[in-house]
């Protein structure tokens, strides 16, 4: 039986892979539900219906994060108070961890900084429905509804191939979070290093994947 993987483990590259790995897998399966939405939606319902899902989709995410930004507040409003509430509870109660409550400054420079990190995600998500609502016009202008499913077809397996990067951010956030709180550079530096080499080798196979399929 393989030992558990502490945070505060130094990382290699396998047990970079082996904390990662199911957060990818994670992404790929929730990927896949789409790729399954679109393959019964074309195979069943024929070419028409399934360009018209295309062309309604990048409206439907324009919409969605315009309606997360606003959710957020109340996302990070309960966030705090659970957040708040489960620790408290935790320490009042007796136990036996090497945790305990001390005190806190208020820091409004990192709060402020931590919300406004979540806008990349925001403009990200709209400039990628921005830019598949363009292509859709073009391939309809141009083409038709048979340019706008073979579109669909690439951008269903865009998002597996997405996913995995996904995931692998997704997993590896924990990490980056504890040894940056921890102070400890030469770990950050090593896990940066091999994040790079993993990604880079991620994104070179779904290349050779995506010319050879």
């Amino acid at each position: 039986m393989r030992e558990p993987i502490l945070l505060s483990d130094h990382f290699t590259i396998g047990k970079l892979l082996r904390f990662t790995v199911p957060s990818m897998v994670m992404m790929v399966f929730i990927s896949i539900c789409s790729v399954i939405d679109g393959f019964f939606v074309s195979n069943f319902a024929g070419t028409t219906s399934f360009a018209a899902l295309n062309l309604v989709f990048p409206f439907v995410m324009f919409l969605s994060v315009t309606g997360f930004v606003f959710g957020a507040a109340w996302a990070t409003a309960l966030s705090q108070l659970s957040g708040a509430t489960i620790p408290l509870v935790y320490f009042i109660c007796p136990n036996s961890s090497r945790l305990r409550l001390g005190r806190f400054e208020f820091n409004g420079a990192a709060l402020r900084q931590t919300c406004f990190n979540g806008t990349s995600e925001f403009f990200s998500n709209i400039s990628s429905s921005v830019v598949a609502m363009l292509y859709n016009y073009q391939l309809m202008k141009y083409i038709g509804e048979d340019g706008v499913a073979a579109y669909g077809v690439v951008m269903y397996v865009a998002f597996i191939f997405t996913a995995v990067n996904i995931g692998y951010g997704m997993g590896s956030g924990p990490i980056v979070s504890f040894h940056y709180g921890a102070g400890h550079r030469d770990e950050l530096r090593n896990v940066f290093t091999k994040s790079m080499m993993l990604i880079g080798i991620m994104g070179l196979t779904e290349f050779l994947f995506a010319q050879l399929l």
